[in-house]
């Protein structure tokens, strides 16, 4: 450490030494020629001027390095927003999330090659920019210790300062990504506390299959005090919101009788001439909530009644719809030539059959005619009637097979009810769709 300290203060020394000796051959040279007095004086009334040209060229290298180093930072965090983008599909619940982060992802909104020309090009460019900056300040240290200009070496440091600027643009990207996913969760909580507020219903009418996606932010608003009203096909989606969260105390049973199609985003086609709704408790009987929103729905335009039987209900759909889905389904045409098939009303009649008798066993008060109640509903449809499942098949998305003749599947295999036609089409369907046991 003295060592240091010595060889600092002979440096200094040194330095000190040759400005004095510079400083004295120019008073001396002044003194014996007026040409360098004039050019001496020149340039000391002329410092403030130059220390000003100096100060202005770095701020302005300053701003030029700025701008292609925001863009290589900004085409960087766009590989982070692209990766946690892809990671999963947001809830619904998050789309709060989405809108408070959505502003780097939109920035970078490109191909990945034009971002990894975006990170080429601006490094050279932050390169470029980072050694006129390095010349300013070269010049300005020149200027205020007095030393004639010297040739300029290459810095190794320009190199590896590149390499540690890419160093933090990839840091800093995991960081970004974090951070995002942590707004996100933070910004699902602030929908349900913004939303919650004065929500007293929620109507929950999507296709079965997008439930789970939909799922938690009902189960959000039930916590919050809401009513949650599933108007799903199947049986089960009230059981599923509550393994989702919500309350069973805020759930109730619902139904809606429609034939509409979804053929492109925003647009939604009503195919039937009826349009009517069922709401009830699952407990059963009659309820002022019931009655309110039958009402409300009623004002809406919706025919809709209370129900003191909500789960007989949504079993008599659920055997209508599974018969229709499953034999149109499986010839791949609409009811009327399934009708007018050799055996196509055996066909119907057993589907029919086997969901009534599951639903018995399981405790649904069915009727003694049931079965034929629901074949002459099949026979009121017009020949050209496809029902949604046909429908999803046809455009290869998913369906609802899990909530119709799976349903009746599974519950036949619990209760010990033979069920052939459904069986068959479960692994029909199974197996055109690519799914696995």
């Amino acid at each position: 450490m003295a060592g240091q300290r010595s060889r600092i203060r002979r440096r200094r020394e040194q330095l000190e030494t040759m400005l004095a000796g510079g400083q004295a051959r120019l008073d001396r040279a002044r003194s014996r020629s007026m040409v360098v007095d004039t050019m001496v004086g020149v340039v000391r009334r002329e410092r403030p001027v130059a220390i000003g040209i100096l100060a202005a060229s770095l701020a302005f290298r300053l701003f030029a390095l700025m701008i292609p180093l925001t863009y290589v930072v900004v085409a960087g965090l766009g590989f982070a927003a692209q990766a946690s983008a892809e990671q999963a599909q947001p809830r619904i619940g998050d789309r709060l999330g989405e809108l408070l982060v959505a502003s780097v992802a939109a920035a970078t909104r490109t191909s990945d090659r034009g971002r990894w020309l975006a990170l080429i090009l601006g490094g050279f460019a932050t390169l470029l920019a980072a050694a006129a900056v390095l010349e300013v300040l070269r010049w300005v240290h020149l200027l205020a210790w007095r030393l004639p200009p010297a040739r300029a070496r290459t810095n190794p440091w320009l190199v590896l300062g590149l390499v540690g600027g890419f160093a933090v643009v990839f840091a800093g990207s995991a960081i970004a990504e974090e951070a995002r996913a942590d707004a996100k969760g933070l910004a699902s909580e602030l929908t349900v506390i913004l939303t919650s507020a004065g929500v007293e219903l929620v109507v929950v009418a999507v296709k079965a299959y997008d439930l789970d996606a939909i799922g938690p932010i009902a189960a959000d608003l039930a916590r919050h005090g809401a009513t949650v009203l599933p108007l799903l096909n199947g049986v089960e989606a009230a059981d599923r919101l509550e393994q989702l969260g919500a309350p069973r105390q805020t759930l109730l049973g619902g139904l809606t009788k429609i034939s509409a199609e979804r053929p492109s985003p925003g647009q939604i086609v009503r195919r039937s001439p009826f349009n009517t709704a069922v709401v009830g408790e699952l407990d059963g009987g009659l309820s002022a909530r019931t009655a309110e929103i039958a009402r409300t729905l009623a004002a809406a335009g919706i025919e809709t009644r209370a129900s003191a039987e909500i789960r007989l209900e949504l079993w008599r759909k659920l055997v209508f719809i599974t018969t229709m889905g499953t034999c149109c389904g499986l010839a791949r045409t609409s009811i009327g030539p399934v009708r007018e098939a050799p055996l196509g009303q055996a066909l119907l009649e057993r589907a029919t059959a086997e969901s009534v008798a599951v639903g018995r066993a399981l405790g649904i008060g069915f009727a003694s005619d049931e079965v034929a109640r629901v074949l002459e509903q099949v026979r009121s449809m017009a020949p050209g009637m496809k029902p949604s499942f046909l429908l999803d098949l046809e455009r290869g998305g998913p369906t609802e097979l899990d909530v119709l003749s799976g349903a009746v599947s599974r519950h036949g295999r619990q209760v010990g009810v033979p069920i052939p036609v459904h069986d068959a089409a479960v692994a029909a369907f199974g197996a055109a769709l690519g799914l696995k046991a």
